[in-house]
């Protein structure tokens, strides 16, 4: 039962976190988004982390189009820790918290197409 009610206490706050990123990527407005549309992936990160580093190159070099947030900034730092995640990088999309720089390359190395 512990592990139901902190599944369903993480996806809680990644869906927190997607809804605050969402809007303040876009003003704090919806624009008319529907529930069917992707959300944008929003990159949590520090500037002095190499594991960060080697994902934010390859975020730029291939012009993903994530959302970067600097965990160094308190307001970045509460999204990131509503996460449920200790450590960075982390990448959430479409609710799904992914950890670690090889995991999250793997995720845009799989995908293809309209946002990658």
């Amino acid at each position: 039962m512990r592990n139901y009610l902190v599944s369903i206490t993480s996806t809680l706050a990644v869906a927190l976190v997607m809804v605050s990123g969402s809007l303040s990527a876009y003003g704090g407005q919806d624009h008319g988004k529907n529930s069917d549309a992707q959300s944008t992936p929003v990159l949590y990160y520090s500037t002095g982390c190499p594991h960060c580093t080697t994902v934010l190159n390859y975020v730029d070099d291939t012009n993903a189009h994530v959302i970067k947030k600097d965990i160094s900034f308190a307001n970045n730092k509460r999204e990131f820790r509503k996460t449920g995640s200790r450590k960075i990088p982390v990448l959430v999309v479409d609710g799904r918290v992914i950890t670690g720089a090889s995991n999250i390359l793997s995720y845009f190395n799989s995908k293809t197409g309209a946002l990658y």
